[in-house]
């Protein structure tokens, strides 16, 4: 079944993924880590037709940045501490195994899923970024 709607970029991202993903997971999914001391909300994660467990993060940018993948690291780090929540503080989902990181940059002129698969990499990336963050922005 193909998805129909006006908007090209979200035509072609839901025919994406028709094609590759199994079921989606969460939406707008709340997530924290206490020995980061981060939080965040997370677009979406989606089990594929393979089985794997993704993050999918939806940008206006033009381009997928490595910057955007280590947010998603970010978020990949705080679910497997605590899992994921709504707005309210309901558990949603426990902590998964994610296997790739996914960037849909809908101000792209031609439409493509960016993936990586370096997930240890850039979650101490992440941590790296936080650790310098708090370093730099103490007292």
């Amino acid at each position: 079944m193909k998805y129909e709607t006006d908007i090209p970029q979200v035509k072609l991202f839901a025919n994406w993924a028709t094609e590759n993903i199994e079921k989606f997971l969460i939406s707008e999914g709340h997530c924290y880590s206490e020995a980061l001391w981060v939080g965040g909300i997370t677009d979406c994660m989606a089990e594929m037709k393979n089985g794997e467990v993704w993050i999918i993060d939806f940008k206006s940018s033009p381009v997928a940045y490595d910057s955007q993948f280590v947010q998603v690291a970010g978020y990949d780090l705080e679910q497997a501490e605590n899992g994921i929540f709504d707005a309210d503080g309901k558990n949603m989902l426990a902590p998964q195994e994610i296997k790739k990181y996914a960037i849909v940059p809908f101000g792209a002129k031609e439409f493509k899923v960016e993936i990586k698969e370096a997930t240890n990499e850039f979650r101490e990336g992440f941590k790296s970024a936080a650790c310098l963050y708090k370093l730099l922005n103490k007292n």
